[in-house]
C-alpha cells in the first residue's frame, strides 16, 4: 500500500488495462504465488516500519571559498495493526508512546489528530466515511479498485499484482527460518507506477527521477508472505530520498475486538470542515497554527489527515 501507511489516499479510478508482457519468474516463486492466492485468511496482525533518508546538496562558505557538501537526515515510523476483511474492521496504532492512531469499522474511519484537540474542546478524533476503494487498505497488500493490473486474487492480491510489474526475473536467496517456518527469499525489481493511473505518475515525475523499486520477499512454504521489504529511491540534481518499508505478518485468523472512539471525543466531517474554514488549511489546524490554505475535497482531507495522524 505505498506508500501511505493507511492507504486512505485513493488511487485514481481507471479502466483495467491488459497486464504487460510478464517477466518469466522462477518456478518456485510462481508456485508460492499460487498458494498465496488460496490461503483462507480473514484477518491478520502485522507491523510496518518506514525508514527514510533525505540527502540534500549544500554549499558552505569558508575561508577557502565555497565548498559543496551533502547533508542527510533520517526519519523512522513504526506502527502495528490488526485488520479483518469480513466483517471489515481495523485498528492501527503507532508504537508507544503514540497509541492508537486510527480505527476503521465498516465504512467509518476514525483518525486521531492530537493537535486538533487544542482547537476543539479536547476532541482529538475525526470520523470520515471512507471512499469505497480504500475499504481494505488497512490490510497490507490487499488489492483495491484503483489498480490497473488485475492478475492476482486472494488476501494479498496487491502483492501479486505488484509482482506482475517486475522488470526482471527474481533472484532466489537462501531459505531462512522465520517464526518457526521455513521461508524462501526472493528479490525482484518492480515498477509500481504501472499499477496506477497518470496522476500518480505525474507526482512521481515531479519528485524527480525514480529508480525501479525493489521487493525483498520472505514467503513461507504455505504461501504466507511473512515479510515484505519494499525499497524506493528518487533523486534530482540536488536531492535524493531513499525509503524502505518493511511489513511483517505476525499472526493470521486471530479474533480481535475493535470499538469506535468515545462519541464525546469525536467530531464529524462537517465540524472538521468548519474548523478548516475557521482556522484554514489542514496542516495549520492539526499543528495548532493560523490558516493559510483551504482543502479542496473530502478525499484530499482524508489523505492529508492520514499523513498527519502520526501513523
Amino acid at each position: 500500500m505505498p506508500l501511505l501507511l493507511l492507504g486512505l489516499a485513493v488511487a485514481p479510478a481507471g479502466a483495467a488495462t491488459t497486464a504487460p508482457a510478464p517477466v518469466i519468474q522462477p518456478a518456485g516463486l510462481v508456485a508460492l504465488e499460487a498458494r498465496m492466492e488460496q490461503l483462507p485468511v480473514q484477518s491478520e496482525a502485522y507491523t510496518q516500519r518506514i525508514d527514510t533518508a533525505f540527502t540534500i546538496a549544500v554549499r558552505l562558505n569558508g575561508l577557502s571559498g565555497s565548498m559543496p557538501q551533502t547533508r542527510t537526515t533520517y526519519e523512522s515510523q513504526l506502527q502495528e495493526g490488526l485488520a479483518s476483511i469480513t466483517p471489515l474492521k481495523a485498528l492501527v496504532r503507532g508504537v508507544t508512546p503514540k497509541g492508537v492512531a486510527s480505527v476503521q469499522i465498516g465504512s467509518d474511519v476514525y483518525l486521531r489528530l492530537p493537535k486538533l484537540a487544542q482547537r476543539d474542546r479536547g476532541r482529538p478524533w475525526v470520523r470520515f466515511t471512507a471512499p469505497e476503494s480504500s475499504a481494505f487498505q488497512f490490510f497490507p497488500y490487499h488489492a483495491t479498485t484503483g489498480e490497473l493490473i488485475h492478475v492476482g486474487s486472494g488476501p494479498w492480491a496487491n502483492l501479486i499484482n505488484l509482482l506482475a510489474t517486475a522488470t526482471a526475473p527474481a533472484t532466489l536467496g537462501e531459505t531462512v527460518v522465520m517464526d518457526g517456518q521455513n521461508a524462501s527469499e526472493f528479490t525482484v525489481p518492480v515498477d509500481p507506477e504501472k499499477l496506477y493511473a497518470d496522476p500518480l505518475k505525474e507526482l512521481a515525475t515531479a519528485l524527480g527521477a525514480k529508480e525501479p523499486e525493489t521487493l525483498q520477499l520472505f514467503i513461507a512454504e504455505s504461501g504466507l508472505p511473512l515479510k515484505v521489504v519494499r525499497t524506493s529511491e528518487g533523486r534530482t540534481s540536488q536531492f535524493s530520498q531513499i525509503t524502505t518499508e518493511t511489513t511483517e505478518i505476525t499472526a493470521v485468523n486471530t479474533p480481535f475486538t475493535v470499538t469506535a472512539p468515545p462519541a464525546r471525543q469525536t467530531i464529524g466531517e462537517r465540524r472538521f470542515q468548519k474548523l478548516l474554514g475557521e482556522f484554514g488549511g489542514l496542516l495549520e489546524v492539526a499543528l495548532g497554527k493560523r490558516p493559510r490554505s483551504r482543502t479542496r475535497n473530502n478525499a484530499d482531507v482524508i489523505e492529508k489527515a492520514a499523513l498527519l495522524s502520526g501513523v
